[in-house]
């Protein structure tokens, strides 16, 4: 339950936080300081070194505890996080919606 459960309670904060964001990405946009491809970028090199250490310190207890086969962690341990990606992502489309509470509700019906 712990494995599935992080990826959504992630993608509620990463809702609120990302609609915040927004208001402030866009207005520097517009102040010409920097166009949304830089931001985008920026973004991805900062949340995917983040997303793959939560993956590790979301899969570890369950390997230590259950005795599965370390063989085949490296390979879930890149599934899992490119599932946390793909949940992050999808929170933050649904963080373009103005009111962050309906994006965090229609994000969890999507899930």
């Amino acid at each position: 339950m712990f494995i599935v459960v992080v990826p959504t309670s992630f993608g509620l904060v990463v809702t609120v936080l990302a609609n915040t964001e927004l208001k402030t990405v866009r207005r520097e946009i517009k102040d010409g300081q920097y166009g949304p491809s830089p931001q985008f970028i920026a973004n991805q090199l900062v949340a995917l070194p983040m997303l793959f250490l939560i993956s590790v310190c979301v899969l570890v207890p369950p390997y230590l505890i259950t005795d599965l086969p370390w063989a085949s962690f490296g390979p879930v341990l890149l599934l899992y996080t490119a599932c946390m990606w793909a949940f992050e992502g999808m929170a933050v489309c649904f963080s373009l919606i103005d009111n962050p509470i309906i994006g965090m509700t229609v994000y969890l019906m999507s899930w």
